[in-house]
């Protein structure tokens, strides 16, 4: 019994060239490369016309998140050490700052900070602040009071 060969057309498959992922360092380099400016939204104020303009917490985040998501960076807060004294708690923090797609690709940066509370906020706020600033330095972010449509 003869068998009959039955021709078929391959589709021709051209392959572009693909660039290797990033590592960490070029991921923060492309981010510093897209922002570089984050509005003092806060005011502090000691009474008396003593006070001063900071970047909260919030802010850093909001500016941060979306970056950190498209460029698949995890930073993974550790509290080293808590020291509380009547209203105000110290905290030593390290910060992870891994590649998602290399989780051996990382680095870490460590902050402390003051918190002051006369309730149990203290340790929150102190948190929070060490993060802010790890990232507004991480990244050179320049802080100050224009909106970001008058800077640029």
């Amino acid at each position: 019994m003869a068998t009959k060969k039955q021709e078929t057309k391959k589709e021709e498959v051209v392959e572009e060239p693909t660039q290797p992922p990033l590592n960490l360092q070029q991921r923060v380099n492309k981010i510093m490369g897209k922002i570089n400016y984050v509005k003092k939204d806060k005011s502090i104020n000691f009474g008396k016309g003593n006070g001063f303009s900071v970047t909260g917490h919030d802010a850093v985040t909001k500016l941060i998140h979306p970056y950190l998501v498209e460029y698949g960076i995890n930073i993974i807060p550790t509290m080293e050490m808590v020291v509380q004294s009547g209203n105000r708690s110290r905290v030593h923090m390290s910060f992870k700052w891994v590649n998602i797609d290399d989780p051996n690709d990382f680095f870490t940066t460590q902050a402390q900070a003051d918190g002051v509370d006369n309730q149990d906020k203290g340790i929150g706020k102190a948190w929070s602040i060490a993060q802010r600033y790890t990232v507004l330095k991480t990244f050179h972010l320049e802080t100050g009071e224009k909106d970001i449509e008058e800077y640029e």
